[in-house]
């Protein structure tokens, strides 16, 4: 019967490899994540304006969309960084 000796370099060669196969894994799940989409409707109602507001915005290129056919969507991601874009600080007047 043949023993095999596993060594400290060979648990750090493992180690690292099990590292480097978490973070390959760990990115795989970034990548995977679903598209996170708004309708006109759902714009309307949570940004309380209406659909011609949408429109002139999308006009005015203020606003990323897709258009699908004539339904048109608004990546989540654009629309936050649309909210981001146009956020004020509040100061005090005296």
């Amino acid at each position: 019967m043949k023993v095999e000796v596993f060594t400290q370099d060979d648990y750090k060669v493992l180690v690292d490899r099990l590292d480097r196969l978490e973070r390959r894994i760990n990115e795989a799940k970034e990548t995977s994540k679903p598209i996170e989409l708004y309708t006109n409707s759902d714009l309307v109602k949570l940004l309380k304006v209406s659909s011609r507001c949408l429109q002139n915005w999308r006009d005015q290129g203020l606003i990323d969309f897709c258009q699908i056919r004539s339904k048109i969507y608004y990546p989540g991601d654009d629309v936050r960084r649309f909210i981001a874009n146009n956020k004020f600080k509040h100061f005090n007047i005296i």
